[in-house]
Formats: C-alpha cells, structure tokens, sequence
C-alpha cells in the first residue's frame, strides 16, 4: 500500500511529491487515511513552506 501528496510551491502547482510505502498488512486502509495521511500532509506542507521563503534556495546558472 501507498500514499502520495503533493508539494506546492508558492503559486499553487505541484512541484514534487511525498510518498509513503508499507506493507498492507500492517494497517488498514482506513487506519492508513486517518493516521498517515494527516501526517504526510504535515511534511508536503512544511516542505512547501521552506519554498516559499525567498532566497532560502540558489538558483542553477544556465550555461
């Protein structure tokens, strides 16, 4: 079983993902949704947070 988010940068679009995997038998789907997910949510969203602050990342000159 898996469940993925997205990561959203400032304007809104999906810019990566997070993904959790584990193995059915250890929860059940409903126990994956209630326990889980809220927290793969709370780490897209922290993660989308840090893109948000402006010059925490450098840019890739081009060549």
């Amino acid at each position: 079983m898996a469940l993925a988010v997205p990561v959203r940068d400032r304007d809104a679009p999906a810019v990566a993902a997070v993904n959790v995997a584990m193995h059915s038998s250890r929860r059940t789907v409903e126990q994956c949704l209630a326990e889980i997910l809220p927290e793969l949510r709370a780490a897209a969203a922290g993660i989308g947070a840090d893109l948000h602050i402006p010059g925490r990342f450098t840019g890739i000159p081009a060549a």
